[in-house]
């Protein structure tokens, strides 16, 4: 979500929440507005025609993928700030075949830079390496919160390329 007004996400920014990564950096944040139902209902119909294999979770259009994945439900922040946000709360990268549970997936563009991100919320462990084992939960834009293979997105969200956990490593 690109900001759209100068200071636009800043700590005075009436529509900016406090919010801060793990080591305590402010992270700019804009909520977004709630759009009328009846937006929601075509919005979702356009969706759920396009991809029935995906299950709609909420309507909302206050938060965008990365404010779902790191602010709870609450905002909409910037999208460029991804790899930032996962430097600063103690991600580490890991290879697809890992994913679990709670772990983040970040979709990258045909330039190569972040342009989506969900959380996994299901995995099964005895086809780990099978691609439709995982299942993805992320906001798409303003147009609601689906469940969905990795792959099975709007092609705007890029490609499901790299994926995160800040699971602690047994020493």
């Amino acid at each position: 979500m690109a900001v759209p007004i100068i200071g636009g996400g800043a700590d005075r920014d009436r529509r900016s929440i406090p919010l801060a990564t793990r080591t305590g950096q402010r992270i700019a944040n804009v909520q977004g507005t709630s759009w009328p139902d009846s937006v929601m209902r075509e919005r979702t119909r356009t969706h759920v025609r396009t991809f029935p294999n995906n299950a709609l979770r909420s309507a909302s259009s206050i938060y965008n993928c990365v404010g779902m994945v790191f602010a709870s439900r609450r905002t909409a922040i910037d999208i460029g700030d991804v790899r930032w946000i996962l430097e600063e709360d103690g991600y580490r990268e890991i290879q697809r075949s890992d994913a679990q549970t709670g772990d983040v997936v970040l979709y990258i563009d045909r330039d190569g830079d972040p342009s989506h991100v969900g959380r996994v919320v299901t995995f099964s462990s005895e086809h780990l390496l099978e691609i439709s084992a995982l299942k993805i939960l992320s906001q798409w834009g303003e147009d609601g919160e689906y469940l969905h293979a990795p792959d099975d997105v709007p092609p705007m969200f890029g490609q499901p390329r790299e994926f995160w956990t800040d699971r602690r490593r047994v020493p």
